[in-house]
């Protein structure tokens, strides 16, 4: 079927950043095929997603609009909106629920959803390819030419975000640290950020320190360990953080949201990979990017959330030396 002048509605409900920034590539090829996107956004991501330039639908899911009585309202918008098409990326059922109940005709999803019933296409989950290519391939069985999928980042007129950090950034040229991380496993020590921060201070680049309000006790532990830092952790609108990134001349980050940023701009990356491994499909997509890594056989590890280490030793971010990050940030400097 073609896909030009379909309403495409692109689910992006989730509440991290990163995944955010990941469907964005799958709207720029449902653009490109001449079809109208609209995107389900999370209420949090109303400051960047209203500079799409595109119809967004805000899903506020850890707010007001949690539990049947949101699911209702957003299955009414969505009726509203009237999309021929749904994408739906993250193997959500409530997801897939609110398309269905919403009367969407085509709904898309990959084959491995527990949802999967509720699907009329579905698509499989591939190993070792990038996350953005597979949510664009979810645009295949409606008429998506594969020439369009593209791996790469994307965000619209990115000047706009750049200009929102203008007043932040300071004069001198700056590296991005982002200490923290939605896993608590994915987190590297402070003392190593601190490290790498206090090396490059003596090179004459500034650290700026970024997270949002739960990194804010890291990011002060990281600051306080390495003194002129800038701690901005906590007090960023995410225009505002996005826009540092397209500045900095280097993003230093575990495996979270600012890997995928610094790919928005193309601004170089080092990726400090403890638990999850390239093959997971969520490597930097930036032109010059590094991951930082050790070889261990329990890698990738299972563990999730807050979960600490399930076998005790958290080797895979402890076994990593500031010397390791220096030297893969130096080669990209």
């Amino acid at each position: 079927m073609p896909l030009a002048g379909s309403r495409v509605l692109i689910f992006q409900s989730t509440r991290y950043l990163g995944d955010f920034l990941l469907t964005l590539p799958a709207v720029r090829a449902a653009q490109e095929a001449g079809a109208a996107p609209i995107l389900l956004s999370h209420e949090k991501f109303r400051p960047l997603a209203g500079l799409l330039g595109i119809e967004v639908i805000y899903w506020d899911k850890d707010g007001p609009e949690r539990g049947l009585g949101g699911m209702r309202e957003i299955v009414r918008r969505i009726g509203a909106a009237r999309p021929s098409v749904a994408i739906m990326p993250h193997k959500s059922p409530r997801s897939a629920i609110v398309a269905f109940s919403a009367g969407v005709p085509e709904r898309v999803g990959f084959s491995d959803s527990p949802a999967r019933a509720l699907y009329t296409a579905s698509v499989p989950y591939e190993p070792g390819v990038h996350e953005v290519v597979r949510f664009q391939k979810l645009i295949v069985p409606v008429g998506l030419p594969a020439d369009l999928i593209r791996e790469e980042m994307w965000f619209p007129r990115k000047e706009r975000l750049v200009e929102a950090a203008g007043q932040l950034a300071p004069r001198e040229p700056f590296i991005l640290i982002a200490p923290g991380a939605s896993w608590r496993v994915k987190r590297w020590s402070p003392e190593g950020f601190a490290s790498v921060a206090l090396h490059f201070a003596r090179e004459g680049f500034r650290a700026v320190l970024t997270g949002g309000k739960d990194d804010v006790p890291l990011s002060r532990e990281v600051a306080s360990l390495a003194p002129g830092s800038l701690d901005l952790a906590g007090r960023l609108s995410l225009p505002e953080f996005m826009g540092l990134v397209g500045l900095a001349k280097l993003v230093v980050s575990g495996d979270s949201a600012p890997v995928h940023a610094a790919g928005v701009f193309g601004t170089p990356c080092v990726a400090i990979y403890g638990p999850t491994v390239r093959e997971m499909g969520f490597w930097p997509l930036s032109h010059k990017s590094l991951i930082v890594e050790v070889s261990l056989d329990c890698r990738p590890c299972k563990a999730r959330a807050e979960r600490p280490c399930p076998l005790g030793h958290h080797d895979c971010m402890r076994r990593i030396s500031p010397e390791a990050v220096i030297r893969a940030c130096e080669e990209l400097l």
